[in-house]
């Protein structure tokens, strides 16, 4: 076996997940992006991997493992942003395996705009593909230009453009892959530099001093870097080994998208104005809610605690393992009772942002 990959068998997955949780399997570790390449070229694959993990930060696997093998991509650069240059085609090409907070930070102290309010998310370049992230109203989706991924079922190397990669909110046609056929590699984004920051939320405006009127001044992207790493570390959503506040995926629930006519019937249910919902219309016909808002008005606050899973004290959305011990079925078990809650006070339901892997949350619809 190549020395590019490491072979762990029968490994908890627990280590491998910033839930602490999961069951056990044989994990094969490849160094980066660019080995998986030529590793799959070269047919040293194996042919029954079922699951792919980056950082471990957005999918909770069942205590009972997964068959197969699985892929974990994992860099060991510790600052890839300074290395970052404008490749020919105009666009900065960026290692699949290396960890997103690193490189977004590093990039954006190195002088390239574009990742600054994404800064702080835990995993890999190519997981923040894959979940099609974003924050503070910025969305990576609208950065990506193309990307190169390993058919595992071929062994080929793909050129991916966004259409084939097929980005929505917080998803992809990656994401939902099953078994696991398209990993991505290589991400070409477009980022520049020297420009000025706009921050699209009151919560970053307010951290960088402004006055509220969002738009009515840009800042320098290190300094709405180092806002938004406050903003995220005054919720726990940063990641810390020795933080069980964070052990987690960092929001449990997107937040949902409903149509106006929903939304009337929303505001009637809970016998309330329009202006007590937090919500913004993204589409003229698509509502988005606060997930973390119905979940509170639910009943569930921060700080619940049920058994070892409780809810982050920072924060509504985030279903941590406070104790270090609980299984998946628990942590699971949480979610699947809060989303029952929600859809029996507002008539809404909230899908998990994880990927849950062997388990299941029930539909609390009839």
């Amino acid at each position: 076996m190549s020395e590019e990959l490491v072979l762990l068998r029968d490994e908890p997955l627990s280590r491998h997940s910033t839930f602490h949780a999961g069951g056990r399997s044989d994990l094969l570790v490849v160094e980066s992006g660019a080995a998986l390449e030529r590793l799959a070229v070269h047919g040293e694959l194996p042919d029954d991997v079922s699951l792919v993990l980056g950082g471990g930060s957005n999918v909770l696997v069942s205590d009972d493992g997964v068959p197969g093998t699985v892929l974990k991509l994992r860099s060991r650069r510790a600052s890839p942003g300074t290395e970052l240059r404008r490749a020919d085609d105009g666009n900065v090409w960026l290692d699949g395996a290396w960890d997103w907070p690193a490189l977004a930070l590093g990039a954006t102290d190195a002088g390239w705009q574009g990742l600054e309010s994404m800064v702080g998310i835990p995993g890999t370049v190519g997981g923040a593909v894959v979940q099609s992230i974003g924050a503070y109203g910025y969305e990576l989706r609208d950065l990506v230009v193309a990307a190169r991924a390993v058919d595992l079922s071929t062994g080929s190397v793909l050129e991916l453009a966004p259409a084939d990669i097929g980005f929505r909110y917080r998803n992809t046609d990656l994401k939902t892959q099953a078994p696991p056929r398209l990993v991505v590699t290589q991400v070409g984004l477009r980022l520049a530099r020297g420009a000025q920051h706009t921050p699209r939320y009151d919560q970053v405006a307010a951290k960088l001093g402004g006055d509220g009127s969002m738009r009515a001044t840009t800042y320098p992207p290190p300094e709405v870097a180092r806002a938004v790493l406050q903003l995220r570390a005054s919720k726990s959503m940063i990641y810390r080994a020795d933080d069980p506040q964070t052990w987690g995926a960092g929001s449990f629930f997107k937040n949902p998208e409903i149509g106006p006519d929903q939304f009337a019937v929303l505001v009637e249910q809970l016998s309330v104005s329009p202006s007590e919902v937090p919500h913004w219309p993204i589409a003229p016909d698509v509502i988005r809610l606060s997930a973390g808002w119905l979940v509170e008005r639910a009943g569930y606050r921060r700080g619940f605690r049920s058994g070892n899973v409780a809810l982050c004290d920072n924060h509504a959305l985030g279903i941590v393992n406070a104790t270090g011990h609980a299984s998946a079925a628990e942590i699971a078990g949480l979610a699947g009772e809060i989303r029952g809650a929600v859809w029996e006070n507002a008539g809404v339901v909230l899908d998990p942002e994880p990927v849950l892997v062997g388990l299941e949350l029930p539909d609390p619809r009839p």
